[in-house]
């Protein structure tokens, strides 16, 4: 699949292809008499890692993104992380602009594991969540994420699981499905009010529906990005129930991917979730996946029980 990317701009890992962003640059040039690009770096430790995060405005209007780097995640290039970290937040920039939506950047991937041909998929952590936690916390939620996508990847390659998205959403291979998205998962601080908010203006649109009962929800699609909610991860955290936070953000996933898998069988896309909350419950009970959990406490609050159960 080349979508306008020439063979000398794609690189080829693992048997999936990934344009790199002078081939993106190209095409929204070729499409576009004015194109504005514009990054500003988030948060910066010197030798630690760096978040940038860009803004890309053309005829069909304004996207941001965001890129991090670190030594850890990129070795052999630990002296450029903030030039890293830029390439990459314009390169996902342009993609949710709409150039080759459904690849993942080359420059997106680990720098070292690339190259050595075993390239990691990790959900990204927020800049605004990043600057809340500490290097400790952040290495644990990390692993976590890990875990979490490991575990998803299990889920989806079951063959029940398999044989319910090839009947229901034209999409045999849901893990395969799962990997267009791995670099639009994002975690992130979603306080209550705000996916309250989002969930009763689908109300008024939609109607009465049996996730009334549930209330919001732990996750949501927009603008080509699973957003992922980090308040109850933490609150399981402080209360020593860890396993179940995972969990939850598993079902989130599953959850996601049958508002996305209809449609990236076929390739089209949009910008935003496909079919109604409902499917997703319907998807869960279908699959056995374990009930939902639902946090009770603002972020700041989990994160101090969580840091005095540490003795931080």
């Amino acid at each position: 699949m080349t979508n306008g990317f020439k063979e000398h701009e794609i690189v080829r890992v693992q048997g999936r292809d990934f344009p790199v962003i002078g081939g993106r640059l190209r095409i929204v040039h070729e499409l576009n008499d004015k194109v504005f690009i514009g990054t500003e770096l988030v948060d910066y430790v010197i030798d630690v890692h760096a978040v940038v995060r860009a803004s890309v405005e053309t005829t069909r209007g304004r996207f941001t993104a965001t890129g991090t780097s670190s030594g850890a995640r990129d070795p052999k290039l630990a002296d450029s992380i903030i030039e890293l970290a830029e390439t990459r937040a314009v390169a996902r920039a342009l993609r949710y602009a709409g150039i080759g939506v459904e690849c993942c950047g080359f420059e997106e991937l680990g720098n070292g594991e690339v190259l050595d041909g075993n390239a990691p998929m990790r959900i990204s952590i927020d800049p605004v969540l990043l600057a809340k936690l500490t290097p400790e916390e952040t290495k644990i939620i990390r692993a976590d994420l890990d875990t979490v996508i490991a575990r998803t990847r299990a889920l989806l390659d079951e063959p029940k699981t398999k044989a319910y998205f090839r009947d229901n959403f034209k999409c045999p291979e849901p893990v395969k499905a799962l990997d267009l998205w791995y670099y639009n998962i994002v975690l992130e601080e979603l306080p209550y009010e705000k996916v309250n908010a989002m969930y009763v203006a689908y109300r008024k649109k939609k109607g009465p529906t049996n996730m009334d009962q549930y209330g919001t929800g732990q996750a949501y699609t927009k603008g080509y990005t699973w957003h992922l909610k980090a308040e109850y991860l933490v609150e399981t955290h402080a209360s020593g129930n860890i396993e179940k936070g995972i969990t939850v953000l598993v079902r989130c996933l599953a959850h996601e991917l049958v508002h996305a898998a209809d449609w990236l069988e076929d390739e089209r896309y949009k910008d935003d979730a496909v079919g109604s909350p409902e499917q997703g419950l319907i998807a869960e009970a279908a699959l056995g996946i374990p009930n939902r959990g639902w946090h009770t406490k603002p972020l700041d609050e989990s994160l101090k029980e969580w840091r005095a159960k540490r003795g931080k």
